[in-house]
């Protein structure tokens, strides 16, 4: 028998298995790969730690391990922000009545874009519904600035894309396949990220429609959470909401036209609805833009909120009093249709049409009211 085998022998019926283990775990850290013990100890620190001190320990240890610097530029406020990805995205890209075969052609022209808040949305058709949409988010008052990145699929798509980006100078667009549907959301995203310089990014479904309101509320927010050097690690990460409103003009509903209100029922959910989230650039640096699951048609945006929660990270929820994301249906291809939303056991919804529309009235621009309602 060997020295080495000899002492672990000694060790075994010396020290009691507890200590024992707690002596190997500490060698496996000390000899074994640094990444195996961090992930390890990450773990534990989630676990026993409330999640404001988790984030604390996080970020004390990131400054002690001297992880390699991220390369830093600064941002619109005088924030640092983290040098745009470099993303691999095809052409054409289409701003401002031009359409550019490159993000280097397109930057070369233009330079990093400059907003508060980038707002993305992946399409294809209800070009109508979707112009309402655009519309309303880029029609900020002076002091914010938002632009839109839309993506498409369809040839369609690419003349709604032209015919926008020419009357709009606020709107990016790009085309790419409709399936999987998480890689379509997912490279509007990296557009975002690669083509400008933004404070948060905004999700919405190319049938939703966030107004004005919600939109300057949000950055208004994020602004007070980013105000001062001592509270900038503990900002918010993502904003969401648990409430949204619906309104259906469709012959296929049996309780339209009506403005419904609709919101997760208590104890059956903790993740926001997925139109209306607003992320924040600092958390999309550390998770490198990766918000969607690239492979899938449904459920594809579970994996950007549990990678919030699980990280012990900051989420805000706002209900429809302080902005209302507006959800409208009607007579056209959609994954989820009035009636059956209606129908799921973890909603709740109930009639709003009076207090809706006043609240509406309130948040929309008049010439999108106009538009959804009539003027009602």
């Amino acid at each position: 028998m060997n020295s080495r085998a000899v002492i672990a022998r000694l060790a075994r019926e010396l020290i009691p298995a507890p200590t024992l283990g707690r002596l190997v775990y500490v060698k496996r850290g000390i000899t074994g790969p640094r990444q195996q013990l961090i992930a390890d100890l990450a773990r534990l620190s989630q676990r026993v730690l409330s999640p404001t001190m988790h984030l604390r320990v996080r970020r004390m240890a990131s400054k002690v391990l001297k992880r390699p610097p991220v390369a830093q530029a600064l941002g619109q406020n005088g924030t640092q922000t983290a040098k745009p990805p470099e993303v691999r995205l095809k052409g054409p890209f289409y701003f401002r009545g031009q359409s550019y075969e490159s993000l280097s052609a397109l930057k070369e022209t233009h330079g990093t874009l400059k907003a508060d808040m980038v707002i993305t949305s992946a399409f294809l058709g209800r070009h109508e519904v979707l112009d309402m949409m655009v519309t309303e988010a880029t029609a900020t008052p002076e002091g914010y600035e938002v632009l839109v990145c839309l993506a498409g699929s369809s040839s369609e798509d690419e003349a709604y894309l032209k015919d926008v980006t020419a009357r709009n100078p606020d709107v990016l667009g790009m085309l790419g396949p409709n399936s999987p549907v998480g890689r379509k959301w997912q490279s509007v995203v990296d557009l975002a990220r690669a083509s400008s310089d933004f404070q948060l990014l905004g999700i919405t479904g190319s049938d939703d429609i966030l107004p004005v309101g919600l939109i300057t509320s949000i950055i208004e927010r994020h602004r007070v959470c980013c105000s001062h050097d001592s509270i900038i690690p503990f900002a918010t990460s993502l904003y969401g909401t648990m409430q949204w409103l619906i309104f259906s003009n469709s012959d296929k509903d049996t309780l339209s036209p009506q403005l419904i209100k609709c919101s997760y029922k208590l104890g059956s959910a903790i993740m926001p609805l997925g139109a209306g989230r607003f992320y924040s650039r600092k958390v999309m640096d550390d998770f490198e833009g990766d918000i969607f699951e690239v492979s899938q048609n449904r459920l594809l945006d579970d994996k950007g909120f549990y990678k919030i929660h699980n990280s012990g990270l900051g989420v805000e929820y706002y209900g429809v009093t302080q902005g209302a994301v507006l959800s409208l249906k009607g007579d056209w291809s959609q994954m989820n249709s009035f009636d059956a939303i209606l129908q799921v056991p973890t909603v709740k919804a109930s009639e709003f049409s009076f207090e809706g529309y006043d609240l509406l009235r309130k948040q929309l621009t008049a010439p999108t009211f106009e538009r959804i309602f009539g003027g009602a």
